[in-house]
């Protein structure tokens, strides 16, 4: 698993954060009332929240997929020829996604994907979304910006600009390279050594309260109906 992609993408969340991006004069004015400013700090969520969901559920069902295939010799050709719709229900189930048209076993779009026809395995950009907020939450720390259940220092307005501490942190983790193992350089910055998702979950907390709190107002329906895109022929 190539480390570059992982850490890159990692460091990526702590120089969008919204405090930053206020900064910056990039996305948020200050002249607009507070309600207006959560609004856009919402939409903000809102789309990279979008953004991470397809990819994990991409992720997932595509790894899921590559084992299939791998092990394709293995399976009885009565079992692997409904690999196809197995590939759809796993998006359908996971990511919300059916194709356009209908498909079935006479059909093989996975490795319409680069990654799964070349062999190139895709969970390494799933692990990158999870680490991102280990890593933003690591430095958010450093830097006395983020204190948990204080709603003034939250990582969503995390600001590392001109933190000697965080920029310290990093240059300490990245200046290994690729000299040790990758959980060695995480545990630099992070003092963790595996993947720990409830960063992730702090981050996104402030929009999952107020879902669940529109959710329940407008009587909205979570979640969606199982796709019958695929159809698996009999005979």
């Amino acid at each position: 698993m190539r480390i570059t992609v992982i850490f890159f993408t990692g460091i990526t969340i702590a120089l969008v954060s919204c405090a930053v991006l206020k900064k910056s004069g990039e996305t948020i004015d200050e002249e607009e009332a507070r309600a207006a400013v959560r609004l856009k700090e919402i939409n903000e969520e809102l789309d990279r929240k979008k953004n991470i969901n397809t990819l994990a559920s991409w992720a997932y069902a595509s790894n899921i997929t590559e084992t299939n295939l791998k092990s394709m010799n293995d399976v009885a050709v009565e079992t692997a020829k409904y690999y196809n719709c197995k590939f759809w229900e796993l998006r359908s189930y996971y990511g919300g996604i059916e194709p356009p048209i209908i498909r079935s076993e006479d059909d093989f779009d996975p490795p319409a994907k680069y990654h799964i026809s070349s062999d190139v395995e895709y969970l390494r950009y799933l692990v990158s979304f999870i680490i991102q907020f280990q890593f933003h939450q690591a430095v958010c720390e450093k830097a006395g910006q983020f204190v948990p259940n204080d709603p003034e220092k939250t990582l969503l307005n995390c600001d590392i600009y001109q933190s000697t501490e965080a920029g310290n942190a990093f240059k300490e983790m990245l200046q290994l390279g690729s000299s040790k193992p990758w959980p060695d350089a995480m545990e630099i910055l992070t003092g963790q050594r595996k993947m720990d998702a409830s960063a992730l979950i702090e981050y996104f907390r402030p929009l999952s309260d107020w879902l669940q709190k529109k959710n329940k107002e407008l009587g909205a329906h979570v979640g969606w109906e199982k796709s019958t895109k695929c159809v698996k022929k009999s005979g």
